[in-house]
């Protein structure tokens, strides 16, 4: 069975309207996608000791992630209320707490144990994939991140990248993908995809 430590950022969205708060997060989603597709999976992070804390621990709980390595530390955790102006989505207020963490040598040792570690731009660990991907095969989502030199800098440990292209147009998406796979081709025998 696959198994996958997911590493990184998490927040709770704080719907105005409903009055409820939903847990979230690149790394905290793929967390609970793999399990929800039958993987074990694994997350490690950092979360505060109020309530959006709880509801992300009960939510990685019932899942049925492995929770091991969750730091809960005095402090917020992140989060992003959220309103609406018609049918859209507005950002109102945002704050990431103490889910920008820095994770211990414990942590990057742990990480042996998996099939594959993922981390996403947001987490704001790039200066831990070196040894994240010395461990284990990196999966790194660039997220809409335009910047070349930053692919350049990590895509060369990645066994997988993602890149949030929506916003492109195809010509863009691709030269994006041939990019990646170009460095990959360098670096590793990785995997690049596009759909459409």
């Amino acid at each position: 069975m696959i198994k996958i430590a997911a590493m990184g950022d998490n927040v709770v969205d704080c719907y105005i309207s409903k009055r409820q708060m939903f847990p979230g997060g690149n790394c905290l989603n793929l967390s609970i996608f793999i399990r929800r597709f039958g993987g074990q999976s694994a997350y490690i992070g950092a979360i505060g000791k109020d309530e959006a804390g709880a509801v992300i621990k009960a939510a990685l709980q019932t899942e049925g992630v492995d929770l091991a390595r969750l730091r809960v530390l005095d402090g917020p955790t992140a989060y992003c209320i959220i309103g609406h102006r018609d049918a859209d989505r507005i950002f109102v207020r945002a704050d990431l707490g103490v889910s920008m963490f820095a994770p211990d040598p414990a942590d990057i040792a742990w990480l042996s144990a998996f099939s594959a570690v993922h981390i996403g731009q947001s987490s704001g660990l790039d200066a831990h994939v070196p040894q994240a991907a010395g461990q284990t095969r990196l999966s790194y989502d660039f997220s809409t991140r335009r910047d070349a030199d930053h692919r350049k800098a990590i895509a060369p440990f990645c066994f997988l990248a993602s890149v949030s292209a929506g916003d492109l147009d195809r010509a863009e998406a691709l030269a994006i993908a041939q990019e990646l796979r170009g460095i990959q081709d360098l670096g590793g025998a990785g995997e690049v995809r596009g759909a459409g």
